[in-house]
């Protein structure tokens, strides 16, 4: 913007409103959460130092960069820094949502395809020496981030326990605004067949359903409960909403106090996952509400906790935490 601005007053465009140049844009401005998987883990999990390694301290973090200068990733051949945090990323990101190795390991065949330019070190390896970087790379995320698994092996854990039980087939949780999430995970048989279409022969493939993929509802949990608590966050920013209750340990109700008419937004906002987009002049009253959001979301609910009550069972005492994210510059960017 400041760019733009210096730009205007160079070619004399542009309207003088006290003092200083004006113009109308209708180009969105993006904030993009920094780390969210990350993010959303150390606040669960109650993880001071993963938050400020995740870009919720007051300093700016580059969490890829910093894995990227470790000693186990000095690897002959690999010498250029932006490919090196490159691949750390592309295996993080799915790793802490709970991927398995050959998911990252495709994450990195995928990027040398579509960037053959930006993957010069990758580009040299077979698959088999890309299945075996992907592993190094995550044994060192398993040792640099030991909350991730924490997290991921008590999501983990209460499958099982839902395996166990034997009562149910489906996997259920609430969202902080009482949205039921489902999921199911089947083993499947790929069918194909040769059928006339009307015009030629066609041979269209469906999935036969074989019972449930208990492993896959295992490696899925931990993911999709992370993204439930993205859409969370959405759905509390565009209904102007803040958490103002716990969820009810009989219940599994949780109440959500939402605003007037006249507190409303009167500037429209793109939301794609975790990364926004408003114009201009809007961008920093859009950044401090997503700030204030994703703290009272984690101030007022306990999802790992609630998680556990709505699978495992017992007792559920939810905890009012004190965070403050007010010093997190970064967080969304």
């Amino acid at each position: 913007i400041k760019q733009a601005t210096k730009r205007w007053k160079e070619t004399g465009r542009g309207t003088i409103i006290d003092g200083e140049v004006s113009f109308s844009t209708h180009l969105p401005v993006e904030l993009d959460q920094s780390n969210s998987a990350f993010q959303h883990i150390a606040l669960m999990m109650g993880d001071k130092k993963l938050q400020e390694e995740a870009n919720m301290g007051s300093g700016w973090s580059d969490l890829y960069t910093e894995v990227a200068k470790s000693n186990r990733m000095n690897i002959s051949g690999l010498t250029d820094a932006k490919e090196k945090r490159k691949i750390i990323k592309l295996v993080a990101v799915p790793w802490s949502y709970g991927a398995n190795n050959r998911t990252c390991a495709d994450a990195l065949i995928k990027f040398r395809e579509e960037s053959p330019r930006k993957a010069t070190y990758l580009n040299t390896l077979t698959v088999q020496e890309v299945n075996e970087l992907t592993d190094q790379v995550i044994k060192l995320l398993e040792d640099e981030f030991e909350t991730c698994v924490k997290y991921r092996k008590r999501v983990e854990a209460c499958v099982e326990a839902v395996k166990t039980a034997g009562v149910s087939d489906v996997i259920r949780w609430v969202t902080p605004l009482s949205f039921q999430m489902i999921q199911r995970k089947h083993k499947v048989k790929e069918v194909q067949r040769t059928v006339w279409s009307g015009l030629t022969d066609v041979e269209p493939q469906v999935f036969q359903p074989l019972g449930i993929d208990w492993e896959k509802n295992k490696t899925s949990a931990p993911a999709n409960l992370v993204h439930s608590m993205d859409a969370a966050l959405i759905h509390a920013v565009l209904c102007r909403s803040r958490f103002v209750g716990r969820r009810d340990r009989d219940t599994g109700e949780v109440w959500v106090e939402f605003r007037g008419p006249e507190d409303r937004y009167i500037y429209p906002v793109i939301t794609i996952h975790d990364a926004f987009a408003c114009h201009a002049p809007f961008a920093s009253h859009l950044k401090n509400k997503l700030v204030s959001g994703l703290a009272e979301l984690y101030k007022h609910f306990d999802p790992i906790m609630a998680f556990e009550s709505l699978t495992v069972g017992g007792n559920f005492d939810p905890r009012d935490r004190e965070i403050d994210l007010t010093t997190g510059k970064n967080i969304f960017s």
